[in-house]
C-alpha cells in the first residue's frame, strides 16, 4: 500500500468518526430499534436524516460497526432504495427538506455566485436540485459578505 492510499484511508476513517461517532451511532441505532421493536429500513433512513448523511454513508457506517450485515447497501440499492425514500422520512420527521442536504458553506457559495452574477436563480435551482422558492429563501437568508467574512481571514 502506498502513502497516498494510506492517507486516503486515514481521511475516510477520520471523516466517518467525526461525522458519525461510533458511540453515538450505536446509541441512536439502539434507541430507534427499541422504539420500533426492530431495526428496519425506516430506522436506517431516520438515522441518515439525524446524522445529515447519505443513505450509503449511513449504511456503510452501520455495516462497519457490525450493526448491519455487510452488503446491506448493495441489497437495498438493488431493491430501489433512493433519495425519494429519504425525503419521505425527512418529511415524516418534520425536518426541513432539501436545503438541509447542504452545508452552510455550499449555500453561502451559491449566494455569492448569485450576487456576482455568475449563476442565476434557475441555475442554482438546477445544480442543487431545489425549487425556485427554496433557492429564493436561501438567497434571502444567506449573506456571503456578512457573518462568513471571519472564515475568510488569513491566518
Amino acid at each position: 500500500m502506498n502513502s497516498v492510499d494510506r492517507e486516503e484511508r486515514f481521511c475516510d476513517a477520520f471523516a466517518r468518526a467525526l461525522l458519525m461517532p461510533a458511540t453515538t451511532v450505536r446509541k441512536k441505532a439502539a434507541e430507534l430499534r427499541d422504539a420500533a421493536g426492530q431495526f428496519s429500513v425506516r430506522q436506517l433512513l431516520a438515522m441518515a436524516v439525524y446524522f445529515h448523511t447519505s443513505i450509503e454513508a449511513m449504511t456503510r457506517r452501520l455495516e462497519g460497526l457490525g450493526l448491519l450485515p455487510k452488503g446491506t447497501f448493495e441489497s437495498l440499492k438493488s431493491k430501489g432504495l433512493g433519495t425519494q425514500h429519504l425525503e419521505e422520512v425527512r418529511r415524516e420527521l418534520d425536518e426541513p427538506e432539501a436545503v438541509n442536504r447542504f452545508t452552510p458553506r455550499t449555500l453561502m457559495l451559491a449566494a455569492e455566485a448569485f450576487e456576482k452574477g455568475l449563476l442565476s436563480e434557475q441555475q442554482i435551482a438546477k445544480k442543487l436540485q431545489l425549487d425556485l422558492g427554496a433557492v429564493r429563501d436561501v438567497l434571502e437568508h444567506v449573506s456571503p459578505g456578512g457573518e462568513g467574512e471571519a472564515l475568510e481571514l488569513a491566518i
